[in-house]
C-alpha cells in the first residue's frame, strides 16, 4: 500500500516566510542567480502571481533571503575589543554567506540594507568611536570592513577554473590586513 497523497500547496499556505525559506534551499542548489519567482513558485505548486501576494519583486526577496541569513549570526560579544570584534564579526559572515553562492554579491549591490544591518553597522561604528576613532573614520573603517568582507566573498564564489580558490587562512590574512590599516589609523 502506497502512502497517501499529499495534496498539492495552495495560496493560503503561502507566507513570506516560508517563500524566503524555499527560496534560500534553491539558492543552496542552484545559487541566487536561479532565484525567479517562476522556479520558486513552482515548488509550491502556485503560479508565480500568488508569490507577489507575499513578496513584492525578486529585489524584495533577496532583501528578505539576506535579512533572514544575518538574523542568524549571533550579536558580537560586548566585551570584545573593537578589532576582535570586527575579526569575529567578519568570520561570522564568511559563515553567514558560505552556503549561498553569489549572495555576497547582491548584498554589495544593496539589498543588505534592512533595518537590521544598519543597526548592527551603526553599533560597530560606535564602538570605533568608544576606542578613539573619529565619527568620520568609525563610519568609513565600518564601511570599507563591511565592504571588503562581501567583496572578498563575492569574488570567491566568481573564481574562474584554476584560479585560486578562497581559502580560510587568505581570508583571514585579508581580515587581519584590514585591521592592521585601522589600528595604524587609530594611531
Amino acid at each position: 500500500m502506497s502512502a497517501p497523497e499529499q495534496p498539492p500547496p495552495t495560496r493560503a499556505r503561502l507566507s513570506a516566510a516560508r517563500i524566503v525559506e524555499e527560496a534560500l534551499e534553491l539558492a543552496r542548489q542552484e545559487g541566487v542567480r536561479g532565484i525567479s519567482m517562476r522556479p520558486l513558485a513552482a515548488r509550491f505548486g502556485v503560479s508565480a502571481t500568488a508569490l507577489y501576494g507575499h513578496v513584492a519583486s525578486r529585489d524584495a526577496l533577496l532583501a528578505l533571503m539576506l535579512e533572514s541569513i544575518l538574523a542568524d549570526v549571533p550579536p558580537l560579544p560586548e566585551e570584545l575589543s573593537w578589532d576582535e570584534a570586527l575579526r569575529l564579526g567578519a568570520m561570522r559572515m564568511r559563515d553567514a554567506f558560505g552556503p549561498y553562492p553569489q549572495l555576497a554579491l547582491e548584498a554589495l549591490g544593496g539589498h543588505a540594507a534592512t533595518e537590521g544591518t544598519r543597526a548592527s553597522g551603526g553599533l560597530l561604528v560606535q564602538r570605533l568611536v568608544d576606542a578613539g576613532f573619529s565619527q568620520e573614520d568609525a563610519v568609513l573603517g565600518i564601511a570599507v570592513w563591511g565592504r571588503w568582507t562581501l567583496s572578498y566573498l563575492a569574488a570567491a564564489e566568481h573564481t574562474a577554473e584554476g584560479e585560486e580558490v578562497r581559502t580560510d587562512a587568505a581570508f583571514e590574512a585579508g581580515v587581519d590586513m584590514l585591521l592592521d590599516g585601522l589600528r595604524k589609523r587609530l594611531g
